[in-house]
């Protein structure tokens, strides 16, 4: 009874999260050589602001909201939970969406696409939409503790100056084997909170190697010629 809980839980999550960011056949289209015609300079703005809020949390730890009073107790320690890691966050300027946009502009300017990648006034820019939190490791599914990985979804949009949109992708998640994996947790280094707390520099190359993957996978679907 508890795993079909889980899974109507898990089902729920991908519903909510799938909606959200408007997934579409449309959105996982190459940007091509056609698609760029008249685009010389595109625009990078990678200072981003820090999230003001983080998610905390797990499949393990959503299950107690079945459970009554339980669901209180656990709702709070993944509020705090959440509270000491931004806070850990803002000490060491360990700001995940300046990490993604980052890593994007400088695999962009080494696929040599565009002849130009300024900050501002380009033919287009490119801008994102960013999640992140700490979610759970799918090799702990206990509450409490568990380690938890460092987890980045996005949306990169390539428009015009007038707002016309040329590009959008968000292929940051998928199915795999019948569970819901973000593609930015593949090879990510999971740690115990206790442990990120002690040294934010776990945090930091977590977050790093979630970006990676994530650009990765935008970067795959931008045509080199």
């Amino acid at each position: 009874m508890e795993r079909s809980k889980i899974i109507l839980i898990r089902m729920f999550q991908i519903a909510l999260v799938v909606s959200a960011i408007g997934l579409s056949s449309g959105c996982q289209s190459k940007l091509t050589k056609e698609a760029r015609a008249g685009i010389n300079c595109v625009s990078i703005n990678t200072e981003l602001p820090m999230p003001n809020a983080i998610s905390y949390g797990s499949l393990a730890g959503a299950s107690t909201w079945w459970g009554g009073v339980a669901s209180l107790a656990g709702k709070q320690r993944r509020v705090e939970g959440g509270r000491a890691i931004i806070a850990i966050m803002r000490e060491n300027d360990i700001n995940p969406s300046k990490i993604l946009a980052t890593q994007f502009k400088e695999q962009l300017e080494a696929k040599q696409v565009f002849p130009c990648i300024v900050r501002a006034g380009g033919d287009a820019s490119f801008t994102f939409e960013i999640w992140s939190r700490l979610m759970w490791d799918s090799s702990g599914v206990s509450w409490p503790p568990y380690p938890l990985v460092p987890e980045l979804t996005a949306v990169v949009y390539l428009k015009k100056p007038d707002g016309t949109l040329i590009w959008k992708n968000d292929k940051t998640f998928h199915w795999k084997k019948g569970t819901f994996f973000y593609d930015s947790t593949s090879e990510v280094d999971a740690y115990m909170h206790n442990e990120y707390i002690e040294n934010p520099s776990l945090l930091r190359k977590g977050f790093e190697q979630a970006a990676s993957n994530i650009v990765g996978k935008f970067l795959g679907n931008i045509e080199v010629n």
